[in-house]
């Protein structure tokens, strides 16, 4: 496993699909929307809109800004569960980092069906 620099702007790729990439489309957002703004998607290949800068804060949570568009932060908002474990919420952006763009970063599980589901991408 490698170490991850958080001074340099970080690419987030796919496991299952090499040359897929986390995409944030910030473009014309410079103020707060409460349900956020702008589009996440994937993006084949190493774009601009691709790099992130990830910052730790005070409280352990990590925020993660686009580089092609500052103070534009990923934003994942989990209401709406309906008791669904699965496809629910919605992921977008949102200018400044509040509560739905604050993320814990964690270690993937070495055991059971997690460790199962990596090794089969990770061949």
């Amino acid at each position: 496993m490698i170490k991850v620099n958080f001074s340099k702007p970080l690419l987030i790729q796919s496991v299952a699909f090499k040359d897929v990439f986390l995409r944030m489309d910030g473009n014309g957002i410079t103020q707060a929307n409460g349900a956020g703004t702008g589009k996440v998607s994937c993006q084949k290949n190493m774009s601009p809109t691709g790099a992130f800068k990830v910052q730790e804060q005070k409280n352990g949570t990590f925020t993660i800004e686009s580089v092609k568009y500052p103070g534009v932060f990923l934003r994942m908002d989990g209401n709406n569960r309906s008791g669904k474990e699965e496809d629910f919420g919605t992921v977008n952006c949102q200018y400044g980092a509040s509560t739905c763009e604050k993320f814990y970063l964690l270690n993937m599980p070495e055991t059971g069906k997690v460790k199962d589901m990596f090794n089969k991408f990770a061949k």
